[in-house]
């Protein structure tokens, strides 16, 4: 039986930029057309000009929308991005949605989510699409699965479709006071700790959390940890009730897009069989950012948000290690180390990186987050990439610094538990340099380790070979989210829906005991 899944996402790449909800939507849909399924993509248009370079064709027919009271019409922009590709559907409404950033700086962004989820509901009825399964992704999407299972006076009744709502990252609620129930006409009820309400504010994560059939998220380990105290962003006593509701997928990267044997933003290509264009890229690298030339100079890259949910401070309370000559670092390979930062970074934290700048800018720079070119260009002329994050809800930058030749120094939580394997010298298997605790101590102990291999060049190309080597689709991942939809589609959908989340619950559970440690 051929299924019909609807994608619902505040972004799609690379219509609106390669950020990495985007990205793992358009993988997704990608994954799921090469097994068969057909595939529709819903996301808001941001106004970029992007969807006439991409020839989506603008539809005469515009979507009723009742935005708190207020009567909206969404114009709907249909396409391909490839033959083989999903069907997209962008829904523009400019005074809401044409902004320079998509979602979260905005104080009318619940407005904003309310508009995507109540236009995709509409779309579904307008067009006919009768999609099987809706899958929704991330905070923006949340108010999509309340509208599906308890939709406003009017509006059409999606009773036999699945509901899938997948979370990319736990730290961002969707917050909001109280008042925007009202505002957006949805029932006073919402407002209560079972549903919308955390802390006196309202959730749209929560929304998604609590009225979908099944709950994803990009890691099975990272899943465990979400449960845990102190995990989970406050969430992780709803997050342990509906355990049996969630499930880790890992997902992976586009290989075709991340490929350095035939990108042409690099200063010379290379692959795991061929890796002198490693070292041409390393050298244009550190001339661009203006370090000295040494190839023998161990390069590492700090990439991403570079706060301390991500753990760019754990990179700069060891800089005084790092940083000294006698700091105890691997002597055997003397060499001094080479530090780039690459991200958005503000306060004290770019005080600090500015101050370490200052101080050794010979060995240590910074470059804001200058797009996807630049990381593709770091990624090839690194060495390696330090991933210190306390908590990981994926692996996705390391499955690209894998595929680029950047060695991953990575605390091992979450998705990078699932993704990378620690190197062992004896038997010259694995793929990066893991340590087991976000502390500075720990990483230092993880560097004198990458160091040590840095300076034996057999071992370090075997180990840097392994990365590029390693399977970084969509294949497995795209099985798995075909397997969960079809369990949820083999429930009777005709029941009271706590009959039926019951149910759910037990088919999704048994996938979350068989998912862990699996990519």
């Amino acid at each position: 039986m051929s299924l019909h899944v609807l994608l619902a996402s505040p972004e799609i790449a690379p219509l609106t930029g390669a950020n990495e909800i985007g990205e793992q939507t358009a993988a997704l849909a990608r994954g799921l057309r090469e097994r068969g399924l057909t595939v529709s993509i819903v996301a808001p248009s941001y106004g970029t000009g992007a969807e006439q370079r991409f020839g989506l064709a603008r539809r005469l027919r515009k979507l009723p929308v009742d935005l708190g009271g207020e009567p909206v019409e969404l114009e709907v922009l249909q396409g391909k991005l490839s033959p083989s590709d999903a069907t997209v559907y962008l829904l523009d409404h400019p005074p809401t949605f044409h902004r320079e950033q998509h979602f979260g700086p905005y104080a009318d962004d619940y407005r904003r989510a309310y508009l995507l989820a109540a236009g995709v509901v509409q779309l579904v009825h307008t067009l006919g699409l009768k999609p099987q399964v809706v899958h929704a992704q991330d905070w923006a999407t949340g108010l999509l699965p309340l509208l599906l299972r308890r939709p406003p006076a009017g509006a059409p009744a999606l009773g036999d479709t699945a509901v899938v709502f997948t979370l990319h990252d736990a730290a961002q609620l969707g917050l909001f006071a109280p008042g925007i129930l009202g505002e957006l006409r949805l029932p006073g009820d919402l407002y209560q700790p079972d549903a919308l309400e955390f802390y006196g504010q309202v959730s749209l994560l929560k929304a998604g959390l609590v009225f979908a059939d099944a709950i994803t998220v990009p890691s099975p380990s990272f899943a465990a940890e979400l449960q845990q105290d102190g995990q989970g962003a406050g969430l992780h006593g709803l997050y342990a009730a509906r355990r049996l509701r969630l499930t880790g997928i890992a997902g992976g990267i586009d290989a075709q897009r991340w490929a350095p044997g035939q990108d042409h933003s690099l200063a010379m290509a290379f692959d795991a069989a061929e890796l002198d264009g490693k070292a041409q890229c390393k050298e244009a690298l550190q001339q661009e950012l203006g370090l000295p030339v040494h190839p023998t100079h161990p390069l590492l890259l700090v990439a991403g948000p570079l706060h301390q949910l991500a753990g760019a401070e754990l990179v700069l309370d060891a800089a005084p290690r790092w940083l000294s000559p006698d700091g105890g670092l691997s002597p055997e390979v003397g060499h001094e180390l080479q530090v780039v930062f690459l991200g958005e970074a503000t306060g004290p934290t770019m005080e600090r990186i500015a101050q370490l700048v200052t101080e050794a800018p010979r060995v240590v720079t910074y470059r804001p987050w200058g797009g996807e070119e630049l990381l593709r260009r770091a990624l090839a002329g690194a060495d390696a990439i330090v991933l210190p994050a306390p908590s990981a809800p994926n692996g996705v930058l390391a499955l690209k610094a894998l595929r680029y030749g950047a060695v991953p120094l990575a605390h091992a939580a979450g998705g990078l538990r699932d993704h990378l394997v620690d190197f062992d010298p004896p038997s010259g298997t694995g793929t990066s340099v893991l340590f087991d605790a976000p502390t500075a101590a720990a990483l230092l102990h993880g560097l004198q380790r990458l160091l040590a291999l840095f300076a034996d060049r057999r071992r370090w190309r075997r180990l840097t070979q392994n990365g590029m080597r390693q399977h970084v689709g969509w294949t497995t991942s795209a099985a798995r989210y075909e397997r969960l939809y079809r369990q949820l589609l083999d429930l009777p959908q005709d029941r009271p829906q706590s009959e039926v989340g019951a149910e759910v619950e037990a088919a999704v559970g048994a996938e979350v005991g068989a998912g862990i440690g699996l990519s």
